[in-house]
């Protein structure tokens, strides 16, 4: 899989440009849903169509996995869950400094949309 330099849409497409030029992949998985919204801009001006030649998902489920065009699937990290959990632990450890060390665990979800599923569409 190409690297892409940083999170960004123009990275993304860059990415997959070079991509390309090496394979023809079935799908993509993007580190996050900048990277994928740049992805799905190089592979339409390349001329595939998302999700008959290629399937793209993304990570984050951001407010851009909706407005992409197809809309774009993405993996939910459950960020606001994780930033929930993250300030109880903080409030729990300033209260009592000698609390043993807690882990937890907040679940990914795959969010289907369009860009990875025909049936979407539909």
């Amino acid at each position: 899989c190409e690297a892409a330099d940083e999170f960004s849409v123009d990275a993304g497409r860059a990415a997959t440009r070079r991509l390309l030029c090496r394979t023809e992949p079935d799908g993509l998985l993007c580190a996050n849903d900048l990277l994928a919204a740049g992805a799905i801009g190089a592979l339409r001006a390349a001329g595939y169509e998302i999700p008959d030649h290629i399937a793209v998902v993304g990570m984050d489920n951001s407010e851009l996995a909706g407005i992409t065009w197809p809309p774009l699937s993405s993996v939910d990290l459950g960020s606001e869950e994780r930033a929930r959990r993250a300030v109880e632990l903080l409030m729990d450890r300033i209260e009592q400094p000698a609390r043993p060390t807690e882990r937890i665990h907040v679940e990914a979800r795959l969010v289907v949309r369009a860009s990875s599923s025909a049936e979407v569409l539909a």
